[in-house]
Formats: structure tokens, sequence, C-alpha cells
């Protein structure tokens, strides 16, 4: 017969493992955003180039600026990161992809839409080094957890 304590403890552990699980693949969208941003400027650039009337520097520009900011962004992300901490990062890299994107939809302008580039491209760097930092944050190492069960004592356990 199980105890209470080893209940509570089994659900608990449940409902902690389910929440890694959505916090890992929301983190992981990082990449996703990483790679359809760079997919998606190369079918849209006809249209772009058409509605702007773009010379061919002004369109090289346009396509690598996401590219620029993405160096900048992971030149600083190390030092951010320390500085506010992984979740605070996170969140604020997913507001300034919020804030490039809509300068992109708005832009009436090459100025605005190549400022909105940057800005995501400046958010892809930041997320590209401290989403997966996040998600190692918190992948739990199976082999040190403690063990709930008579004699176990919750006790850390190595198995390495």
């Amino acid at each position: 017969m199980d105890s209470i304590a080893q209940i509570t403890t089994s659900s608990g552990a449940k409902r902690t493992g389910h929440f890694v699980k959505i916090v890992a693949a929301t983190a992981a969208l990082a990449g996703l955003l990483f790679g359809f941003d760079t997919g998606v400027i190369s079918g849209a650039i006809l249209f772009i180039k058409g509605e702007f009337g773009l010379t061919p520097f002004a369109e090289e520009l346009l396509v690598s600026a996401a590219l620029i900011g993405a160096v900048c962004g992971s030149i600083l992300s190390g030092r951010l990161t320390d500085l506010i901490g992984r979740k605070r990062a996170i969140l604020i890299t997913a507001g300034i992809f919020t804030v490039g994107s809509i300068l992109c939809a708005i832009a009436t302008s090459t100025g605005v839409l190549l400022a909105g580039r940057i800005a995501i491209g400046v958010a892809i760097g930041v997320a590209s080094y401290t989403a997966p930092l996040y998600i190692g944050f918190l992948a739990v190492d199976f082999r040190n957890f403690p063990t709930p069960g008579p004699g176990s004592g919750g006790q850390r356990r190595n198995h390495g």
C-alpha cells in the first residue's frame, strides 16, 4: 500500500516533468524562429524588392541585417544573461522579437524595415545562447534524483 508521502511525491514529480517539457519546448522555439526567419526572407525578398524599389545593395543589406543583428546579439547575450538571468533574458528576447516583427509588418520605408530586421537579428542572437542554457538548467539529472520509498530516506543516490 502506498503511503501519502509517496503519492504526493509521485504526483508532484509528474507535474514537474510536464512543466519542464512545456518550458523546454517553448524555449526551443528560439531555434525554430531563427530558421523560420532565415527561410522566409528568401521568398519575401522578391515582393519586398518590388514594393520598396530596392537596389541590389539594399536588397543584400536587408537580407543580411538579421545576421548582423544576430552577431551583435550573440556577443551581448553572455553578459546580458549574467546580469538579468536566463528567464528574464528570454522574456526580453520575446519582446524584441515582437517589436521587430511589428516594425517589419508596418514598414513604409526601407529604414524601418531594416531596423525591424536588425531587431529580430539581435533577438535571434540572444535566444540562440540563452534558450539552450535555460533548457539545460531545467533538465533534471534523474541519476541523482531523490528516490522516495521505504529505506531511501529521500537521499540522493549516485548511480554513475
